[in-house]
Formats: structure tokens, C-alpha cells, sequence
């Protein structure tokens, strides 16, 4: 019979006779803000309460002031619900920290709950990102002391002021950052679901126009480049070479190519159904598998090439649950990733001074070698998952022969019957132009 796991984690330093206190947000039934709180945490900084506890003397005392602090505070939140629902604040007697806070979790968040009943998952990332504006930068801002029915436009104004003259972890302003951008947009989006609420508020938003952050055009390879990287010697290892294919020759996402099952890959039709993508990928403890960016799934090309690579991939390593997967059936991580990439690059030779390369960098080499041969845009959205176009895909055929053309240059660079001419008369080879990502809708 499996064990089951513990509600908690404790480190223990028999030289110091010291321990260190990990919540389990999985096991412990304790709110995910908790136990960040609580990770590593020493046992001194235990409540008065369990005082008696705060100073165990060996590893068996420890794990029973962890069992009497998650006992504590369980039933904390169960006195904390009782008082609020006696309380029964009503919307008009909130104050701004009240009604923003719930946001910031998926289970308390009124806006996840619309986007459930509308059958669309919510994002644990964007989740993420809420909790850490909240966190990081809007708790302890006299905003939220205000009722939100007494909210003036000068309020919100000046708000924005003390965000835009915080500073960050790096030193610099928040003004003029993503960063501003993302609390600003939160804050409204709260405000604008108050509003749906409550029709006769006067949104102090209103007439303010929405932050924008003004993107940096994002560096694509040229085509004799990405031709380089599947030149004889380049990437000679099986994975890292069925995920550069993964990348180039179909546009996926990382999060998408290290979520892709045997079930998407139709040998026959040469096509990979883009159905999950993980979510968190950049943190492993918290990854967890869902549906694409976007919510919609959508059609890549499987290329010979790469179906090949994929074959080879699985004769290596076996046939786990997730096609890229290693011999044990884990899954490389977001790091192993990019230094792959930088590997590839240096391989090739391919010139990073000055430009910002990335594994995304495919993507965007991808849609500008297409737009390159007049492949529609709308279906370039289409591939990547930039929007859900209401045109059908009426032009299929002219972007299935330009893959057959990319595809046989790359196999005649493969068996080194050719290399990337660098002339930019030679029209197969001139230098594209990055190309700019359409805005999701």
C-alpha cells in the first residue's frame, strides 16, 4: 500500500539541533499564500499559541509542532470564515483591499469562477502573476484602506503615481515597466468586474485610458540560419535534435512541444493536433498540464524530418507517456531548453551579438520565413496560435508546398549536398525580416 505523504517537511540539522519547517500546499489542505509563507521556515517564528513548540529539541518534537501548527492553523480559518459570514459585507461596504484580495487566488477569484461557468479553464499563470502584483507591490498601498463606493479618480490617479515611483528588485522604477503595466491592468480588471455588479458605481477608471507596454520587436533567424542548425555535426544529439525540429518546423510553444502525446502525431496526414501545454513550466513544482495558450487547439505540421526524429527519439529512449521524454520518462526542463539552444547557436555559428535569441525565436523565424513566401497571414495566426481566424483555410496547398521546399532544402543541408548560401541575390536564401507577432485576441 502506497504512503501516504506527509502535510509537511521537516529539515533537521542534528549538528545545531535546528529544523526548518515546509508546508505542503498538496497535502496539508492549508491555502498555496500559507505555505509560501512557511517554506524553510524556523520553528521560532511559531504563533504564541504553540509557544511550547517553538524550540523542539530533536527531529520527533519537530514533526509533532508541525502537526500542531497546521492543526492551529486550520482551525484559524475556520473561526476566519464564521466571522466573515456573520459579518456579511455587502458590496457597498467593502473597501478596495477587500474586494481586490480574492483575486488573486483561483478558488476565491469572481472572475474565475465566470470563465468556469463559461467553460474555459483559468490560467494558473496568470493566477500567479495576480497573487505576485498583489504581494509584491499593491499590499500596504493606502488604496486599498478606501471603501470602494467612495473611490474619487484622483484616487486611482494617485495610485498609479506611487506605483509608477516604487522600485523593483533590480533598482529601477516601476514606471515605464511590464511590470506597471500588469498591476494597473489588474487593478482594473477588478474594478470593471465590481461594476458588473453593481451598474450605478462610478468606475473611477473611466476615461483613463488602458497602460500600454510598448513591445520590443523580437530577433527571428534567417533562413541560411535555421538551415544551419540541421547541417552534418550540428545537433548530434537525438533529443535535443527532435526538439529543434519540434520548434522550427512546426511552431510550437516550449510548454506545448514537452506536452505533446503520441495521440497528436498523424503519420499519414503529417499534422500534430497542438491539443495541452503545460502550465508553470518554468517551475516544475508547480507544473501542471492544460490546454494550449489561447484555449484553442489547433493544427502544426509534422514533417517528415521530424517525424523521423521522433521515431529515432523513441527507439532510444522508449515510449512514455509524453514523446519527449527522457529514457526515465521525465521530461527535460525549461533550462535544459535554453542551454540546448545556446548550443545549437554556437554549433552553427549563428551570430547572437546584439540580439535577443531565444528558443521563442523560432517561432518567429518560422512565421517570417512563411510571410517571406506570401503565405497568408491569417493562416500564420492560425499555425502558431496567435488568434482563432473566422476565414477557413482556404490556402493549405501553397503552405504545404512551401514546407515540401523548406523540408528538402534542410534534408539536401542534412546529407551535406548543400550549404546555406549567404548571397542576398540568391532569392531561397535572402535575409528575412523579423516578423512581428499579431496581438492575441
Amino acid at each position: 500500500m502506497a504512503r501516504i505523504p506527509e502535510p509537511f517537511t521537516v529539515i533537521w540539522r542534528t549538528d545545531s539541533q535546528t529544523g526548518r519547517l515546509t508546508l505542503n500546499p498538496s497535502t496539508s489542505g492549508l491555502p498555496r499564500r500559507i505555505c509560501k509563507e512557511w517554506f524553510r521556515r524556523s520553528f521560532k517564528y511559531l504563533p504564541e499559541a504553540l509557544g511550547d513548540h517553538r524550540y523542539p529539541k530533536n527531529k520527533t518534537a519537530a514533526n509533532a509542532a508541525a502537526r500542531a501548527f497546521i492543526a492551529y492553523l486550520k482551525e484559524n480559518q475556520i473561526q476566519e470564515t464564521l466571522e466573515k459570514k456573520s459579518r456579511r459585507v455587502t458590496l457597498d461596504e467593502m473597501t478596495v483591499g477587500e474586494w481586490i484580495e480574492p483575486f488573486t487566488a483561483i478558488d476565491s477569484s469572481p472572475r474565475a469562477d465566470i470563465k468556469i461557468n463559461e467553460n474555459s479553464t483559468p490560467s494558473i499563470d496568470t493566477y500567479e502573476n495576480y497573487e505576485s502584483y498583489y504581494r509584491l507591490h499593491i499590499k500596504g498601498d493606502p488604496l486599498l484602506d478606501l471603501k470602494i463606493t467612495e473611490l474619487e479618480q484622483q484616487d486611482i490617479l494617485d495610485f498609479g503615481k506611487r506605483m509608477a515611483k516604487k522600485k523593483m528588485s533590480n533598482g529601477f522604477l516601476m514606471g515605464g515597466t511590464r511590470t506597471f503595466v500588469g498591476v494597473i491592468k489588474f487593478v482594473r480588471m477588478t474594478f470593471n468586474n465590481y461594476q458588473q455588479k453593481n451598474i450605478k458605481w462610478y468606475n473611477p477608471y473611466r476615461g483613463i485610458k488602458e497602460p500600454k507596454y510598448l513591445e520590443k520587436i523580437k530577433d527571428a533567424l534567417t533562413e541560411d540560419e535555421i538551415i544551419s542548425l540541421f547541417c552534418p555535426g550540428v545537433i548530434t544529439d537525438t533529443m535535443e535534435f527532435a526538439v529543434c525540429c519540434a520548434l522550427f518546423l512546426s511552431g510550437l510553444r516550449d510548454a506545448e512541444v514537452f506536452a505533446v502525446k503520441h495521440d497528436v502525431l498523424n503519420y499519414h496526414q503529417s499534422e500534430i493536433k497542438v491539443k495541452y501545454a503545460w502550465q508553470c513550466f518554468n517551475r516544475p513544482s508547480k507544473r501542471v498540464l492544460g490546454s494550449t495558450k489561447g484555449k484553442a487547439e489547433r493544427v502544426a505540421p509534422f514533417d517528415p524530418i521530424m517525424q523521423e526524429a521522433v521515431k529515432k527519439l523513441i527507439k532510444e529512449n522508449g515510449k512514455h507517456e509524453y514523446v519527449f521524454s527522457r529514457k526515465s520518462g521525465r521530461l527535460p526542463s525549461n533550462s535544459w531548453l535554453n542551454d540546448a539552444f545556446r548550443r545549437w547557436l554556437k554549433a552553427a555559428g549563428i551570430d547572437e551579438n546584439g540580439r535577443n535569441l531565444t528558443p521563442h525565436t523560432a517561432r518567429h523565424s518560422l512565421a517570417s520565413m512563411l510571410e517571406k513566401k506570401k503565405v497568408p497571414i491569417r493562416y500564420i495566426q492560425e499555425l502558431l496560435g496567435h488568434a482563432d481566424p473566422k476565414t477557413t483555410l482556404g490556402y493549405l496547398h501553397s503552405t504545404a508546398e512551401t514546407f515540401s521546399d523548406i523540408s528538402k532544402t534542410i534534408s539536401e543541408a542534412m546529407k551535406g549536398e548543400t550549404k546555406p548560401d549567404k548571397d542576398p541575390d540568391n532569392k531561397a536564401m535572402a535575409i528575412v525580416i523579423p516578423f512581428r507577432e499579431p496581438k492575441v485576441s
